[in-house]
């Protein structure tokens, strides 16, 4: 059946968002990342690489198998060709046009793709621009998914925003009083 909605998703994501910056600020990340910088420095510094590296791919598999549970309540129905090449490809992109190292920059490019593509999909069948139709671009979408990835990769090879992330701040209040200062 068709369960996931808008609300479903954006659930997941700020749900997972949060997991995901609570890891990677965590000891346990900071272990892992330890080891994927410098597996030998790490390990000489008591870090067992194989614990370091195995909380990841077990914390990233649970997230995929979540993702894939929504899609598929969104999809309703679908084959090995759905998961073929040209998705796999998109997902790739979008990796690496927000930055592959950190989680804001997953989610920007994500979005930036989403996007793309959809506007890229409406051209591959021809847009209708104020009453007048412009052909169809066949293949138009594959074509600028490769020129894209191509132009970053010499561009900005880390994405757009690299090892950065967006960190909420938070002020502290400040309390004034009229008592003169010592």
């Amino acid at each position: 059946p068709a369960e996931t909605t808008l609300l479903h998703a954006a659930v997941a994501l700020i749900v997972v968002a949060v997991l995901s910056a609570g890891y990677k600020w965590s000891r346990f990340g900071l272990r892992s990342r330890a080891v994927r910088d410098d597996a030998l420095a790490a390990a000489s510094a008591g870090i067992s690489p194989l614990v370091a590296r195995l909380w990841p791919w077990v914390v990233s598999a649970s997230i995929c198998g979540l993702a894939g549970g929504l899609w598929a309540h969104y999809l309703t129905a679908f084959s090995p060709v759905t998961f073929y090449l040209q998705p796999t490809i998109v997902i790739i992109v979008m990796l690496f046009v927000g930055g592959a190292m950190s989680i804001s920059g997953a989610i920007a490019g994500a979005f930036v793709m989403s996007v793309w593509m959809e506007f890229a999909r409406r051209l591959d069948a021809g847009l209708g621009v104020f009453g007048a139709q412009l052909p169809a671009l066949t293949q138009f979408s594959d074509l600028s998914v490769a020129v894209i990835l191509i132009v970053l990769l010499q561009v900005a090879p880390g994405g757009i925003f690299g090892f950065r992330e967006v960190q909420l701040r938070v002020r502290a209040r400040t309390v004034v009083t009229d008592s003169p200062a010592p």
